[in-house]
């Protein structure tokens, strides 16, 4: 099944990061539905947060693959709790 996971990765900051990574994922076949990048003032190593949609059996597969194209720091694995959603009727609020 597949659920919403977020990767949290540090890496060191070669010119072609965000290149490699975000085609190891197109050649995965996982959709990224957000991707942000930032360096610390005081450092060269990045870290980018990236949501994606893919099974939670394949997380492990995924930081490895990663290793293999950059030089991984750390990766973080997260699940993102679906929440019940909000109907439109119950968002309004009547006001007399």
């Amino acid at each position: 099944m597949l659920k919403t996971l977020t990767l949290t990765i540090s890496a060191e900051n070669p010119p072609d990061l965000l290149a490699r990574t975000v085609m190891l994922f197109h050649r995965m076949a996982i959709p990224i539905y957000g991707l942000t990048m930032q360096r610390p003032m005081d450092r060269s190593n990045m870290r980018m947060v990236i949501a994606v949609l893919a099974d939670p059996s394949k997380s492990e597969r995924i930081a490895v693959s990663l290793g293999k194209i950059v030089d991984l720091l750390s990766v973080h694995t997260r699940k993102r709790v679906a929440r019940p959603a909000r109907s439109a009727a119950s968002a309004l609020v009547e006001t007399p």
